[in-house]
């Protein structure tokens, strides 16, 4: 499912995965049954399966591990969201 006002190039998104409203996805892969809310930026970056993007991330050359979240609001830059890993 994607939702309205969104715009994704030079990107993949795999199956059973919701884009909220108003997101941006550039040069990303983002995995099966990921959920990414509304008012994201992903450039750049690779989300694992199973992820959760909380509303207004910002993911400039991210990787995020499979099963991992980033919390609303959050800013990350040349970063790996990894298990057992606190955010900041």
């Amino acid at each position: 499912i994607i939702g309205t006002r969104c715009e994704i190039r030079g990107s993949a998104i795999m199956d059973r995965t919701y884009i909220g409203n108003r997101v941006r996805i550039v040069n990303s892969i983002i995995g099966r049954h990921v959920h990414v809310s509304d008012n994201v930026l992903i450039v750049d970056s690779v989300i694992g399966d199973n992820a959760f993007i909380g509303e207004g991330a910002r993911l400039i050359n991210v990787k995020v591990w499979p099963h991992e979240s980033v919390p609303a609001g959050a800013y990350l830059e040349s970063y790996e969201v990894r298990p057992h890993q606190p955010l900041y």
